[in-house]
């Protein structure tokens, strides 16, 4: 029985006459698949029995890789338009905060300014519309002039104006102008989170004094949470807005959450993929944005390559068959099986032509042990 191993599996030994060979030296092997022959006498021996693939319909399934992500209007930058010292702040990511809840504390002498120019513009706003009245009265009975009746109409509009800007203001840095008195004027202001979510970073410290550009911290809202997956050129066409997902994360493959493909991006960038959107069915808890996941979306009834159950052989986590080539003569090849109906598994991996060829069903354990042993005496 002869062996031609490639390093798929296996490390080769040099072969040929030792004496003639250069000194040994260590050096990768081409990437090459097993292959095994046997003679007719081994073939009976081991019992060897194949099987046609056949064309069959089959629920097909598709395999990705992905994150967990959030789209950008979930995620929120906490800022302040007007910058200050930072007083108070007590966040970690990873933080759970409630609508309104109170994140940052800041102070600095302009908030104290802005309130003092509200306070003033109010007053001399009520002057003013005194003023006005007064005015338009005597217009009225031509006990004064029309000309200063309008110049005061004038000052009493740019005031308004002025009044309205400056309660602007105050509302970025969350003041209440209408509560806002002489007596209750304030170098602090808080900032409160504008949605119910989860920090996500915390860029700052207390004492730092912080710009109007600057991020204080970064919120992520859960509620739309959604798979983003990788999907190559050759699956796009099966998958399809409404297909069933099964969402597992790397770090816990036992543990599963099922999902429903949302949309399917038809632009394929430079490595001949594309995107799948994903939308959990319930949102796991346990899961955040950034976490690496795989996913198998079931692509409905289609007619695939299959094969019996007992030709697929698993080896270090992946999926291998025995393809006969030539009489006595087979190939250990990877494959990825989908679902299995009947008795049969559907093939969803294209990286072999499928019609006409065999594959081992029966001894194909016994072919992977002859190849195992073949490693121990190399």
């Amino acid at each position: 029985m002869k062996y031609i191993i490639g390093i798929a599996i296996l490390l080769l030994a040099a072969c040929g006459d030792t004496a003639t060979q250069a000194p040994e030296k260590k050096q990768a092997a081409p990437a090459n698949p097993v292959v095994v022959e046997l003679s007719k006498e081994q073939m009976a021996a081991g019992q060897i029995a194949t099987a046609k693939v056949e064309t069959v319909l089959i629920n097909g399934t598709v395999s990705l890789n992905g994150i967990i992500d959030v789209p950008p209007q979930h995620m929120v930058s906490i800022t302040c338009p007007l910058g200050g010292y930072v007083r108070q702040i007590d966040l970690l990511p990873g933080q759970e905060v409630s609508k309104g809840q109170a994140l940052v504390t800041l102070e600095d002498p302009a908030y104290i300014q802005l309130q003092q120019d509200y306070l003033v513009a109010k007053s001399k706003q009520q002057f003013l519309q005194q003023e006005n009245e007064r005015q338009r009265e005597l217009a009225a009975t031509e006990a004064a002039s029309q000309k200063a009746y309008q110049q005061v109409q004038s000052e009493l509009a740019v005031e308004q104006a002025m009044m309205q800007a400056l309660e602007q203001k105050l509302a970025l840095i969350g003041i209440h102008a209408q509560q806002l008195t002489a007596g209750n004027i304030s170098r602090t202001i808080v900032i409160r989170s504008p949605i119910h979510g989860f920090i996500s970073k915390v860029p700052i410290n207390r004492g730092r004094y912080v710009t109007g550009t600057e991020v204080l911290a970064e919120l992520i809202d859960p509620g739309d949470l959604h798979a983003a997956l990788t999907v190559f050129e050759k699956d796009l066409n099966v998958v399809k807005a409404g297909q069933q997902v099964t969402v597992r994360p790397l770090n816990n493959p036992a543990q599963s959450y099922t999902a429903k493909v949302l949309l399917v991006s038809r632009n394929v960038d430079e490595s001949k993929s594309g995107m799948v959107h994903c939308h959990f069915d319930k949102i796991p808890p346990a899961l955040a944005p950034g976490f690496a996941v795989t996913a198998s979306i079931a692509t409905g009834r289609q007619q695939l390559p299959a094969v019996p159950e007992s030709a697929i052989l698993l080896s270090k986590g992946k999926s291998y068959v025995f393809v006969s080539e030539a009489p006595g003569r087979f190939r250990l090849t990877e494959v990825q099986p989908g679902e299995r109906e009947n008795g049969l598994v559907g093939i969803t991996s294209n990286n072999i032509a499928w019609e006409g060829k065999e594959v081992v069903t029966k001894g194909a354990f016994s072919l992977l042990g002859m190849l195992l042993k073949s490693e121990e005496e190399e």
